[in-house]
């Protein structure tokens, strides 16, 4: 029986090509940064955030941790959501608010709408 070469071992060090969900993380959190003057890291959090939010249409922390990109478990994601929102506030100032209803694209003036359903 012959390994397929997707089975096949290799030699020397493992590329791995960046998926197209690295390449819109990427995007994502160039244009925070030149808004947000964060850490790297929460940066990139942040965009992983925002996409799986888009991805699951939902607020729900545990449909957003189906939807977070990487290969943690997804109690790993969950928790992460929870520690990164747990002294977040995001409304506060409104500089967050007003830098994704930009990113968007819509033009004002917005109306923000909450649904706390399910």
């Amino acid at each position: 029986m012959t390994k397929s070469p997707a089975c096949a071992t290799r030699s020397g060090p493992v590329s791995v090509r960046p998926t197209p969900h690295d390449d819109q993380v990427g995007l994502l959190q160039a244009q925070l940064q030149r808004h947000l003057d964060w850490q790297r890291a929460r940066l990139n959090f942040l965009a992983k955030a925002l996409l799986a939010l888009l991805a699951a249409g939902s607020v729900n922390l545990t449909k957003v941790a189906r939807a977070f990109s990487g290969p943690a478990q997804l109690d790993s994601h969950y928790k992460r959501l929870q520690r990164f929102l747990r002294g977040f506030d995001c409304l506060g100032d409104g500089r967050l608010a007003h830098l994704l209803a930009g990113l968007s694209g819509v033009a004002p003036p917005w109306i923000l709408s909450l649904d706390r359903s399910d």
